[in-house]
């Protein structure tokens, strides 16, 4: 009975293995691309918070980082550059949390922090990928680039050690 259940498990998590890394990456690209949007148009508001938070060369670094998120935001939502752009994204959600909401940093409930909480996420995307529902995976498996099945594939029993 257990390994029928666990049989059945391993189906339904292959079947619809393309969910999860689907909704963190479309979500996520939403929300960047909504914030890169905000910021974009008041870069002037933008620029004196990024002063205020005491960001170097808030004047460039304020657009650098509008452009980031909108554009890394729509890559992210069908899945193209994926990596490149969540390895971007990572590098304004790290200088998010330590200039800004590392001080009121609860450590214990660490996931109450947004940028952290996004990171965690866009380190995932940096590492594992897009997921199968993306335009990175479709475009690079056609060209014959694409390697092998994502390493968040359960193993088989054979496989295991």
């Amino acid at each position: 009975m257990f390994a029928r259940l666990t049989s059945l498990g391993n189906r339904l998590a292959a079947r619809f293995a393309w969910v999860p890394p689907t909704l963190a990456r479309v979500l996520v690209g939403l929300d960047f691309f909504h914030n890169g949007r905000a910021k974009w148009r008041d870069l002037s508001a933008f620029e004196g918070r990024f002063r205020e938070w005491g960001i170097p060369a808030p004047a460039v670094t304020v657009v650098v980082v509008a452009a980031m998120e909108l554009v890394g935001g729509l890559c992210l939502i069908p899945g193209v550059l994926s990596r490149f752009m969540a390895a971007g994204l990572c590098v304004t959600m790290s200088v998010a949390f330590l200039t800004v909401e590392i001080e009121s940093f609860d450590w214990a409930v660490p996931l109450s922090s947004p940028a952290l909480a996004y990171l965690c996420i866009l380190v995932w995307i940096a590492v594992y990928g897009p997921g199968p529902l993306s335009l990175d995976r479709t475009v690079l498996s056609r060209l014959g680039i694409f390697g092998q099945a994502s390493p968040i594939v359960p193993a088989s029993s054979s496989q295991r050690g």
